[in-house]
């Protein structure tokens, strides 16, 4: 046994365990996102600090929140919330609106309202800076988050795919929203199912899913079937079964990202050790088919999770994808996955 484990190389090869060659990236990424994470949390232990509740004036938020404001708050200024359309309305003989319409409008209304809410923030951190008004404890709530240049937290979890570490950058993220989701419902409300026969960008959207499940609810509707029987399929082109669905979307795939292997444009191939932590997908075919119609996988395909982001919490379905000559298992040892794309 002594003589076993002397043979054994002083560093664990990640091939050994059938990791991807490139998993040290991928916990090296991990560990510098956690020590980011400590630092935040410092640095608003420490704005906190600076900032007692107990200051009536608010003289010590004035100066704690002056560089944010003088930065930033021009930027938040500028931010447009997007136009309210009409509410929906059934029409062309149904009984309901059209779910993704309803789906849109919803998203438009949340989307105003955070717009709405940074904007006012901003607003009342200006007049405190000023000195031109006394700060309330919704900014004394917020004031250690913005101070530290990073989003407030309940800001961070509306915005999907915005980061929560940069205010600069979820304030730009919130902003593309804006515009993109009002372009959604442009193009849906256009006529002429522009939108379905679009390539879609799901981090455009503040819940995706949510999009999905209206998807869903316009399948079984053109389709005449109960909701409860379809299921989500989705994959690259050639592989995936959402062709047999009455509606179905194709996915960005710049809006993808796969992680423990590289897919070559036509099967998934084994990545190297300096190869990044995650890379480009593809295009995805994606729609909600009857289930008993959702076969088995074919011979030579693998199916891989595809989740909402990175930190792998919420899956979102499952993907079909060409393996070639390699055996489908094999990825799912390696823990290949996709993900929506992170913070832009």
């Amino acid at each position: 046994m002594v003589e076993m484990i002397g043979r054994l190389p002083d560093v664990n090869h990640p091939d050994m365990f059938q990791l991807p060659l490139n998993a040290d990236n991928v916990v090296l990424e991990t560990l510098g996102q956690r020590f980011r994470a400590d630092l935040k949390t410092l640095s608003l232990a420490d704005a906190e600090e600076a900032a007692p509740g107990a200051d009536k004036s608010g003289d010590a938020l004035r100066t704690l929140l002056a560089p944010v404001v003088a930065q930033l708050g021009p930027v938040a200024e500028q931010l447009a919330e997007p136009p309210m359309p009409s509410a929906p309305t059934a029409g062309g003989g149904a009984k309901f609106p059209d779910p993704v319409e309803v789906y849109l409008y919803s998203e438009l209304g949340l989307l105003g309202g955070l717009v709405r809410r940074v904007k006012r923030t901003f607003a009342q951190a200006k007049a405190v800076v000023d000195g031109a008004a006394l700060p309330d404890e919704a900014l004394r709530a917020v004031s250690p988050a913005l101070a530290a240049f990073a989003p407030p937290m309940a800001w961070a979890d509306a915005v999907p795919g915005a980061s929560a570490d940069s205010l600069a950058s979820f304030l730009a993220a919130l902003a593309r929203k804006a515009r993109r989701c009002a372009e959604w419902h442009r193009l849906h409300t256009g006529g002429g199912a522009a939108l379905l026969s679009s390539r879609l960008n799901l981090t455009e959207l503040l819940r995706p899913f949510a999009f999905l499940n209206a998807l869903r609810q316009f399948t079984a509707r053109k389709a005449g079937v109960s909701l409860a029987t379809l299921s989500l399929v989705g994959g690259v082109a050639g592989a995936s079964q959402a062709s047999r669905a009455a509606a179905s979307v194709m996915l960005d795939g710049a809006s993808l990202q796969l992680q423990g292997a590289i897919f070559d444009g036509k099967q998934l191939t084994v990545v190297e050790n300096t190869t990044p932590s995650a890379v480009s997908f593809a295009d995805l075919s994606v729609g909600w088919v009857p289930t008993a119609a959702a076969g088995a996988a074919a011979s030579g395909i693998a199916t891989i999770p595809l989740y909402g982001a990175g930190d792998r919490e919420l899956r979102i379905m499952e993907l079909a994808v060409p393996t070639g000559a390699s055996q489908p298992d094999d990825w799912t040892i390696r823990g290949t996955a996709a993900f929506l794309a992170g913070p832009e």
